[in-house]
């Protein structure tokens, strides 16, 4: 994971520093997502991020800034239900028994799967804003 420089915007707003700045994914994801650091943007603390933007490799998915953890997570909205996804491509729905029952497909509606550890996410850059104290 790389956060490019320069970054593409950075003003104040009252006591806090607003950065936007493309972030290019990882070759091989870290479980729990990836770590941004204030000091990954030259700021003492991070106070939030949010997505503005993805190149077309990585439309999709949805790429959530972990307050808790400092680290933004890849999830794809496939379903819960069976392993994580090593790619960001759509799952076919498949039935996994006979019958044809809903209980038999693998994705469950309204539940997101983070991507799997090591999954190459090096086509995807994200365009991130960056709440920060400088």
């Amino acid at each position: 994971m790389a956060i490019t420089r320069p970054f593409l915007e950075q003003w104040m707003e009252g006591n806090v520093c607003k950065i936007i700045a493309d972030v290019v994914l990882p070759t091989s994801y870290a479980a729990g997502g990836m770590s941004i650091t204030a000091g990954d943007l030259g700021m003492a603390k991070i106070l939030g991020a949010r997505q503005l933007g993805v190149v077309t490799a990585g439309v999709g998915a949805l790429y959530v800034w972990n307050q808790t953890t400092g680290k933004l997570m890849v999830i794809l909205p496939t379903g819960g239900a069976e392993a994580s996804p090593t790619t960001l491509a759509a799952p076919a729905i498949a039935e996994a028994g006979s019958g044809g029952d809903s209980a038999d497909f693998t994705i469950v509606p309204g539940v997101g799967k983070e991507i799997a550890a090591t999954a190459n996410l090096s086509s995807v850059t994200v365009r991130m804003e960056f709440t920060c104290i400088p």
